[in-house]
């Protein structure tokens, strides 16, 4: 699993898709995983009264304040690759995006499509004919396997 840590970073003023009051970061990181465009959160350890100590957000890609006085720079920047599909699945959620793609937010409209390589399209309906779908496929005896055992 690939993380993403910035330490000593500013509250995020842009791109939160929600905010919370929570005790730890995992608490904070499970929240992101429930969301289902959400790729980073922002935790602050001690936080005050009512204050919100968790955000989270649709993009890694935040300009933090550096020249922030170090009283505000007490954030914790965390981008966690997540497996969603089965919080997705649990709730009905469907992957629109087509063989394999991965659905990711897209503020101008309800989502957007990752495709894998070798396919493209607005929901990654278009493949490269020239991909190898039958790997490992090397005689008439292999591919007759292959499809057998696709087939049932």
């Amino acid at each position: 699993m690939n993380k993403l840590i910035f330490l000593d970073v500013t509250s995020l003023k842009t791109n939160i898709i929600a905010q919370f009051r929570e005790p730890t970061y995992e608490v904070c990181g499970l929240n992101c995983a429930d969301y289902r465009f959400c790729v980073a959160f922002n935790y602050k350890e001690k936080s005050e009264g009512h204050e919100w100590n968790c955000q989270l957000t649709n993009t890694t890609q935040h300009n933090f304040d550096n020249n922030a006085s170090r009283k505000k720079r007490v954030w914790t920047f965390i981008k966690d690759n997540v497996d969603r599909s089965q919080v997705a699945l649990c709730r009905g959620e469907v992957n629109e995006c087509h063989n394999g793609g991965t659905m990711i937010w897209d503020p101008e409209k309800p989502f957007k499509c990752l495709c894998k390589k070798g396919y493209e399209g607005e929901i990654c309906e278009k493949g490269d004919n020239n991909i190898n779908e039958y790997e490992g496929v090397h005689s008439t005896r292999d591919l007759k396997a292959y499809i057998y055992s696709h087939a049932h």
